[in-house]
């Protein structure tokens, strides 16, 4: 007999590694597993049956494989398994974070409430370089660790979860409203939803802790913010050379008002001196990004901010790596 679902959890597939197998686990692992329907979203039928082949499924209630074609985009291909859910609640979880036991089960709690959407604080996978932490605090900082539980004014764009019906009642624009440059969330709280941060479980998320890779996600993630906000703003070339201009003073100004909402819950406490310098070195790249963004727009950094969350266990060190199979595996 067909257990009741009660959380239907998207996760995209692209790139063969052992490290999806840990991330599957952790969703095996679930306390609600047999009441949550897995939704796997592959390129074609062989990534179908090499996932089949090597992972243990055998603790969740449903698993649904769906051959989407190529994904260009984890986030415009979690539609397709919004679109197939069968469950009240449906949550997308990218390939490179991983859910704590409780995760699926404390989303579902908090949807008995009226909430549109329902996300966790989020904790880093692999805290060990000054990289992986400026990568994570720019964009999560105000997740990890936060104080400010309960209804929210905002949630995380990825793993989070929403409730179905609301989410499909968009129709065809949702194919415009998910992923980077959408505004789903936006256009939630415009129709009234309202959005809950609970306290019960996180989710901890694998950052780049190479250079390189960090440096470009940084860049590409600050030209696309800024451009898109010249955009929104109509703003002509001369306002934007300014802005570009004054990106140099981005940097201490971030820091001062997002240092207040991000030291609450005691996120600095204990390794002060390493999560100031990479959260000051991060915001510092992206205002680099944003000189780009204000004068140049966007390029191509839509496209390399999607490769870059497809070949993220490949942007990570050996050391990283190798902790991350002993940690979470």
């Amino acid at each position: 007999m067909q257990p009741d679902l009660a959380i239907s959890i998207v996760v995209a597939k692209v790139i063969e590694t052992d490290l999806f197998d840990v991330v599957l686990s952790h969703l095996n692992a679930q306390t609600i597993a047999p009441n949550v329907e897995l939704i796997i979203l592959v390129e074609d039928q062989a990534g179908r049956q090499e996932t089949i082949a090597h992972s243990d499924l055998g603790n969740v209630g449903r698993v649904t494989y769906l051959v989407v074609g190529p994904i260009e985009d984890y986030e415009r291909a979690y539609v397709h398994g919004y679109r197939a859910a069968q469950a009240p609640v449906v949550a997308h979880v990218e390939d490179h974070a991983f859910p704590a036991p409780d995760w699926a089960e404390a989303i579902v709690e908090a949807h008995a409430g009226d909430w549109a959407a329902v996300g966790t604080p989020m904790a880093n996978a692999n805290p060990a370089t000054i990289w992986s932490w400026a990568t994570l605090l720019p964009s999560y900082g105000y997740w990890v660790k936060p104080n400010h539980f309960g209804q929210t004014d905002r949630l995380m764009r990825l793993n989070v979860s929403y409730k179905r019906d609301l989410v499909l009642g968009y129709g065809d624009e949702l194919d415009r409203l998910f992923g980077r440059g959408g505004d789903l969330q936006e256009r939630l709280q415009a129709d009234g939803g309202k959005f809950y941060l609970t306290d019960r479980s996180s989710i901890a998320h694998l950052n780049p802790s190479r250079f390189f890779p960090a440096f470009d996600l940084l860049v590409k993630a600050g030209r696309l913010y800024a451009s898109g906000q010249a955009a929104r703003k109509g703003w002509a070339f001369p306002i934007r050379f300014i802005a570009a201009l004054c990106t140099p003073l981005f940097p201490v100004v971030r820091f001062v008002r997002r240092h207040k909402k991000m030291s609450g819950g005691g996120l600095f406490e204990g390794q002060r001196t390493k999560l100031y310098v990479a959260f000051y070195v991060g915001l510092a790249i992206r205002a680099l990004g944003n000189a780009m963004g204000y004068l140049l727009g966007p390029g191509r950094a839509l496209e390399a901010l999607a490769l870059s969350d497809m070949k993220r266990f490949h942007q990570i060190t050996p050391r990283d790596y190798e902790q991350l199979k002993r940690l979470h595996g």
